[in-house]
Protein backbone atom coordinates (compact mmCIF):
# COMPACT_ATOMS: atom_id res chain seq x y z
CA UNK A 1 0.00 0.00 0.00
CA UNK A 2 2.77 2.37 0.93
CA UNK A 3 4.70 1.65 -2.27
CA UNK A 4 1.61 2.29 -4.37
CA UNK A 5 1.19 5.74 -2.82
CA UNK A 6 4.88 6.50 -3.48
CA UNK A 7 4.52 5.43 -7.12
CA UNK A 8 1.47 7.66 -7.56
CA UNK A 9 3.38 10.58 -6.03
CA UNK A 10 6.32 9.98 -8.36
CA UNK A 11 4.02 9.75 -11.37
CA UNK A 12 2.33 13.01 -10.37
CA UNK A 13 5.70 14.74 -9.99
CA UNK A 14 6.87 13.45 -13.36
CA UNK A 15 3.66 14.58 -15.06
CA UNK A 16 3.98 18.01 -13.46
CA UNK A 17 7.63 18.33 -14.55
CA UNK A 18 6.84 17.26 -18.12
CA UNK A 19 3.90 19.67 -18.36
CA UNK A 20 6.06 22.53 -17.06
CA UNK A 21 8.76 21.65 -19.59
CA UNK A 22 6.28 21.51 -22.47
CA UNK A 23 4.73 24.82 -21.40
CA UNK A 24 8.15 26.45 -21.22
CA UNK A 25 9.04 25.16 -24.69
CA UNK A 26 5.77 26.47 -26.13
CA UNK A 27 6.32 29.87 -24.55
CA UNK A 28 9.91 30.04 -25.78
CA UNK A 29 8.98 28.99 -29.30
CA UNK A 30 6.18 31.55 -29.58
CA UNK A 31 8.17 34.43 -28.10
CA UNK A 32 11.13 34.23 -30.44
CA UNK A 33 12.35 37.64 -31.50
CA UNK A 34 13.25 38.13 -35.15
CA UNK A 35 16.91 38.62 -35.91
CA UNK A 36 17.58 41.86 -37.71
CA UNK A 37 20.79 40.82 -39.42
CA UNK A 38 22.38 42.29 -42.48
CA UNK A 39 21.60 40.50 -45.70
CA UNK A 40 25.16 39.37 -46.32
CA UNK A 41 25.66 37.97 -42.80
CA UNK A 42 22.55 35.86 -42.88
CA UNK A 43 23.25 34.64 -46.39
CA UNK A 44 26.82 33.61 -45.61
CA UNK A 45 25.76 31.86 -42.39
CA UNK A 46 23.04 29.97 -44.24
CA UNK A 47 25.43 29.06 -47.04
CA UNK A 48 28.02 27.79 -44.56
CA UNK A 49 25.39 25.70 -42.79
CA UNK A 50 24.21 24.22 -46.10
CA UNK A 51 27.81 23.46 -47.10
CA UNK A 52 28.35 21.68 -43.80
CA UNK A 53 25.12 19.72 -44.20
CA UNK A 54 25.95 18.67 -47.76
CA UNK A 55 29.43 17.60 -46.63
CA UNK A 56 27.92 15.41 -43.91
CA UNK A 57 25.47 13.90 -46.42
CA UNK A 58 28.31 13.21 -48.88
CA UNK A 59 30.34 11.47 -46.17
CA UNK A 60 27.32 9.34 -45.24
CA UNK A 61 26.75 8.48 -48.91
CA UNK A 62 30.39 7.51 -49.34
CA UNK A 63 30.27 5.28 -46.27
CA UNK A 64 27.05 3.66 -47.43
CA UNK A 65 28.45 2.98 -50.89
CA UNK A 66 31.61 1.42 -49.41
CA UNK A 67 29.46 -0.79 -47.19
CA UNK A 68 27.43 -1.81 -50.25
CA UNK A 69 30.63 -2.61 -52.12
CA UNK A 70 31.81 -4.84 -49.27
CA UNK A 71 28.40 -6.55 -49.11
CA UNK A 72 28.47 -7.12 -52.87
CA UNK A 73 32.01 -8.52 -52.75
CA UNK A 74 31.17 -10.85 -49.88
CA UNK A 75 28.08 -12.11 -51.69
CA UNK A 76 30.07 -12.54 -54.90
CA UNK A 77 32.56 -14.84 -53.13
CA UNK A 78 29.81 -16.92 -51.56
CA UNK A 79 27.76 -17.07 -54.80
CA UNK A 80 24.70 -15.66 -53.00
CA UNK A 81 22.28 -14.11 -55.49
CA UNK A 82 20.11 -12.35 -52.91
CA UNK A 83 23.20 -10.99 -51.17
CA UNK A 84 24.53 -9.63 -54.46
CA UNK A 85 21.26 -7.82 -55.07
CA UNK A 86 21.26 -6.39 -51.55
CA UNK A 87 24.87 -5.25 -51.89
CA UNK A 88 24.16 -3.65 -55.25
CA UNK A 89 21.10 -1.84 -53.85
CA UNK A 90 23.12 -0.47 -50.93
CA UNK A 91 25.89 0.60 -53.31
CA UNK A 92 23.39 2.36 -55.60
CA UNK A 93 21.69 4.10 -52.67
CA UNK A 94 25.04 5.30 -51.37
CA UNK A 95 26.01 6.68 -54.78
CA UNK A 96 22.66 8.46 -55.11
CA UNK A 97 23.13 10.02 -51.68
CA UNK A 98 26.74 10.95 -52.48
CA UNK A 99 25.75 12.71 -55.71
CA UNK A 100 22.46 14.15 -54.36
CA UNK A 101 23.58 17.78 -54.81
CA UNK A 102 24.51 17.21 -58.45
CA UNK A 103 21.30 15.26 -59.12
CA UNK A 104 19.20 18.05 -57.64
CA UNK A 105 21.09 20.64 -59.70
CA UNK A 106 20.49 18.57 -62.85
CA UNK A 107 16.74 18.56 -62.33
CA UNK A 108 16.68 22.28 -61.57
CA UNK A 109 16.57 22.41 -57.78
CA UNK A 110 19.13 24.79 -56.32
CA UNK A 111 20.45 24.38 -52.79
Amino acid sequence: MKNLKLNKKKATKIRRAVSILITALIILSTCVLPAFAADTGADTAFKKAMDLLTSIVRIAGFGLSMWGLVEFGTAWNSHDGAGKLKGFQILAAGLIIFFAKEILAAIGVSI
